[in-house]
């Protein structure tokens, strides 16, 4: 090899590289990847789909596994307290807790000072399975920790809490799921006292994946 081919091969390449014959070009994303939901976003979905395939196993999703661990930090408490502290509308609990009910892990009780409302606690079967759950967390945890490290990790959770603060200060959005416009358009109630059925774009509006 001359020097002349031996100082082209080692100079660094500048150029981006081309794609390969018969690949479109990346899409350009503009100023996308520069704003703070989008960047959220991708990172969710990517975050929540290694985590179902960690979960796989047991046949538990996100929103079923938070509901196993609050409810078991807090047995006996009411549906409406569990989904306010998950920030899961109440509806979309009645559901969940269903889904858990019928496999066995949960069960509920009328409580006796409020015959409307149920207590909500684990079966054993569903402790079982929360334990094999908490060890699969754990390991996830340990493995996002590795990748980002651990000052860069609690860095991350510090901020998107203080995200979290700063959005709900700003009055556009709502625990329970709802976002301030979703919730101003809210079918009025019939005049038999009961309220017509939501839109879809209350549906959209949700917040929470399930």
């Amino acid at each position: 090899m001359t020097k002349e081919g031996a100082r082209r091969k080692s100079e660094i390449r500048t150029e981006p590289d081309k794609p390969a014959r018969g690949e479109p070009a990346p899409l350009e994303l503009g100023p996308l990847s520069g704003y703070t939901g989008y960047v959220l976003r991708r990172a969710q979905v990517a975050l929540f789909e290694n985590f179902i395939n960690t979960f796989k196993p047991l046949g538990l999703r996100p929103a079923q596994f938070s509901v196993l661990l609050v409810v078991k930090g807090n047995p006996g408490r009411r549906q409406s307290e569990i989904a306010a502290s998950l920030g899961i509308r109440q509806a979309n609990l009645v559901g969940l807790i269903d889904e858990l009910e019928a496999r066995g892990l949960t069960k509920r009780k009328r409580l006796a000072a409020d015959r409307r409302s149920h207590a909500v606690m684990l079966t054993a079967r569903g402790k079982a399975l929360l334990k094999k759950a908490l060890a699969l967390q754990e390991r996830f945890e340990r493995q996002v920790m590795a990748a980002l490290g651990t000052a860069e990790h609690a860095r991350l959770i510090a901020t998107l809490a203080k995200l979290h603060e700063l959005m709900m200060g700003l009055g556009s959005a709502s625990p329970n799921g709802l976002s301030a416009a979703a919730r101003r358009t809210r079918a009025p109630a019939k005049p038999n006292g009961r309220r017509r059925k939501p839109a879809r774009a209350n549906d959209r509006a949700r917040t929470t994946l399930q």
